[in-house]
Parts: C-alpha cells; sequence; structure tokens
C-alpha cells in the first residue's frame, strides 16, 4: 500500500520534500552501513594523530615568532616611558617658564612703580630686590628644566630609532 503525502496546491516545494523523507532506524540497514563508514575509534585516532601534529606546528610557530614580539613589545614599553617622561618635562618647563613671565611682570611693575613715584623708600628697593632675585632664580630653574627636556627628548629619538629598527627586522 502506497500513501502519497496530502499536499495543498500552495504549500512550499520544501514542505512537499519533506514529507516523502523516509527514516531507517531499524538495526538490519545500519549493520550494512557500517562495512562501509569508518569506525568511531579510527576517527578518533586520526583526530588525535592531527591535534598532536596541530600541537607541534604550533610549538615552533610560536618559538620562532614569541622572542621577537616579546623584545618589540619590551621597546615599545620603554617608548611610551620615554614620551611619559617627555611630558613630565616638558609640563615642568613650561611652568617654569611661566613662572618668568609672571615674576618678570612684577618686576616690570615695581619698575614703573618706581619711575613714577621718584621717592626712594628702603621698603621699595627691597620689594625690586627680592623680585629680581626671584626672576633670576626661576630662569635659572627654567635653564635647568630645559637641559632635561632635551636630554628626555634625545632619549626618546633614541627609543624611536631603535623600535623602527627592530619592525624593520
Amino acid at each position: 500500500m502506497t500513501t502519497t503525502p496530502i499536499t495543498s496546491p500552495r504549500q512550499p516545494q520544501w514542505k512537499k520534500n519533506r514529507n516523502n523523507i523516509k527514516y531507517n532506524i531499524s538495526s538490519n540497514n545500519n549493520n550494512n552501513n557500517n562495512k562501509s563508514l569508518p569506525s568511531l575509534k579510527t576517527i578518533s585516532n586520526v583526530f588525535a594523530s592531527l591535534s598532536a601534529i596541530h600541537k607541534v606546528k604550533h610549538d615552533e610557530n610560536d618559538q620562532k615568532i614569541t622572542p621577537p614580539l616579546q623584545s618589540i613589545e619590551w621597546t615599545l614599553k620603554s617608548a611610551r616611558l620615554a614620551l611619559k617622561r617627555r611630558k613630565e618635562r616638558q609640563l615642568t618647563y613650561n611652568t617654569y617658564l611661566q613662572q618668568i613671565k609672571n615674576r618678570q611682570a612684577t618686576v616690570d611693575k615695581l619698575r614703573h612703580n618706581a619711575a613714577i613715584n621718584p621717592q626712594h623708600t628702603p621698603n621699595a628697593d627691597a620689594q625690586m630686590a627680592n623680585a629680581q632675585t626671584s626672576l633670576d632664580n626661576a630662569r635659572q630653574l627654567a635653564n635647568k628644566a630645559l637641559e632635561e627636556l632635551d636630554e628626555v627628548s634625545q632619549r626618546v629619538l633614541r627609543e624611536m630609532d631603535r623600535l623602527k629598527a627592530e619592525v624593520d627586522e
């Protein structure tokens, strides 16, 4: 007795085909299929050997690539540290330059007041001397900060050259 699937004229093609599929789950048919397919043990052995080969290749590649990458990573870290230190020195130098501007303005203001008021008082002379001394100290500190900034800038340039050389290898 043959049964035909009942389909409506509007039913999609895949639904029509799904109704025609027959599933063989009986034990008699499985024995015939096992003779042509590899056993699970054989498949497992193949995958185990492929896994071992993959691990060996991975370890070889890791040994080739890891040391150069670590070297580049260390160089990058030292370059970042050098840039950070340069930024700190630049901030210090800019702070001293601003102090020089402020102290120069104070000295100019005291000179202007002394020129307007020709009466010399001991207090005005002491204030002008203190302002001039602090201006000179600020200039010395700014010169020292500029030297440190130049030194750190040279280090940044050396680190960048070293990084470029390592990347080009």
